[in-house]
C-alpha cells in the first residue's frame, strides 16, 4: 500500500509539472522533463544494478532488455531475476507512466486529460476483473500497468482539480480521513466475510482490495493536502527519509537478502541490521551522488 500511496503521488506531481510547463514546443517540454527524470531516477538505480551485480554474479544479465522500463513484466513473461530486484517492479510501471502521460497532457486540454483521467479509474478495475482468468497468480495483476493506473489517474486528476478548485481541496480534504477508514472498513470485510486476500487471485479479490487500498490511500492523500493537523508530516525525521527514500526503496530487499542468512529470515536482528544498511547506504546515495547532480541540473535550468 506505500506503493499505492506514492503511485496517486506520482500522478498528482507529475500531472501539475507537466501542466505548469505546457507551453511553446513539445521539444522543450519533453527535453525540460525527461532531462529532470533521468537525473532523479537513473542515477540510483544504475548503482542499484551496479550492486547487485556485486553481489549475486551477473547470471541475471541475460535479461537486460528487461531493465529499460519493463521491470514490472518478469512474472507476466515468467522470467528470472535476483527476488532483491523485485521491488524494481513499480519503477517499471513509473517509467511506462512517463512515456505515456507527457503527450496526453501536451496534445490535450486540460478538461480531456481530466476526462482521460476518470476513464482510467474505472478502466483499471474492469480489466482486473476480465484479466483475472489469464494468470495463474496475483503478481500479473499486482504489477502490471493497465490494472494499477488507477492510482496514477487519481492522482492526476486530483491534480488538476486541485489547479482549478485548490480551496474547496483544502476545505474537504480533511474528511479524506473519512474515506481511508471506509476502505480500512472494507478491506476487513473482504477478509472476514467473503476470505478475500490479494493472494486469491479471484476476480472479486482483484477487484475489492485494490479498491479498498486506492481509497485508503486517496484519503490519506487528500488530508495531507488540506492542510489540516499534518503537523507530523514536517517532522524532521520524517522529511529526511523522504528524501533518502527513493534509494531505501531501490535496496531494502537486497538488504534483506543479506542479512536473513546471518540471522534468519523473520527476525529483529535480520529487521535492524537490514534497515541500518537501507539507510546508511541511502544517506550515502543521496549525499554524495544524488543531491550533486540534481543540483547540477538546477543550475543548468537557471543558466
Amino acid at each position: 500500500m506505500g506503493v499505492d500511496l506514492f503511485f496517486i503521488l506520482s500522478g498528482f506531481l507529475i500531472t501539475g509539472i507537466l501542466l505548469s510547463k505546457k507551453k511553446g514546443r513539445i521539444s522543450s517540454y519533453l527535453a525540460s522533463f525527461y532531462s529532470k527524470r533521468i537525473r532523479r531516477i537513473l542515477p540510483p538505480y544504475i548503482l542499484l544494478l551496479l550492486v547487485a551485480s556485486a553481489v549475486f554474479g551477473t547470471w541475471w544479465h541475460r535479461h537486460w532488455y528487461m531493465y529499460l522500463g519493463a521491470t514490472n513484466l518478469f512474472q507476466t513473461l515468467n522470467l528470472s531475476q535476483p527476488a532483491a530486484l523485485g521491488p524494481l517492479w513499480s519503477l517499471g510501471v513509473e517509467e511506462q507512466f512517463y512515456f505515456v502521460w507527457p503527450f496526453v497532457v501536451f496534445f490535450w486540454k486540460e478538461a480531456w486529460v481530466a476526462r482521460f483521467a476518470i476513464l482510467l479509474i474505472v478502466l483499471a478495475p474492469v480489466l482486473r476483473v476480465f484479466c483475472t482468468p489469464l494468470f495463474h497468480d496475483a503478481l500479473p495483476i499486482y504489477t502490471g500497468t493497465p490494472f494499477r493506473m488507477d492510482l496514477l489517474a487519481s492522482g492526476a486528476l486530483v491534480a488538476i482539480v486541485w489547479r482549478r478548485h485548490r480551496q474547496a481541496v483544502e476545505t474537504w480534504g480533511r474528511y479524506g480521513i473519512v474515506l481511508s477508514v471506509l476502505g480500512i472498513a472494507g478491506f476487513q470485510a473482504t477478509q472476514k466475510f467473503a476470505h478475500l486476500y490479494q493472494a486469491s487471485n479471484t476476480r472479486w479479490s482483484n477487484f475489492l482490495i485494490y479498491e479498498c487500498s486506492l481509497v485508503i490511500c486517496l484519503g490519506i492523500f487528500l488530508w495531507a493536502l488540506s492542510g489540516w493537523k499534518v503537523g507530523i508530516l514536517e517532522w524532521g525525521p520524517l522529511k529526511y527519509i523522504g528524501r533518502i527514500s527513493y534509494s531505501m526503496y531501490l535496496i531494502h530487499e537486497l538488504a534483506i537478502d543479506v542479512m536473513a542468512p546471518k540471522f534468519g529470515t523473520f527476525t529483529v536482528r535480520t529487521a535492524l541490521s537490514a534497515l541500518l544498511i537501507t539507510t546508511t547506504y541511502a544517506a550515502l546515495s543521496w549525499y554524495f551522488m544524488e543531491k550533486p547532480i540534481i543540483a547540477t541540473g538546477a543550475h543548468e535550468s537557471i543558466s
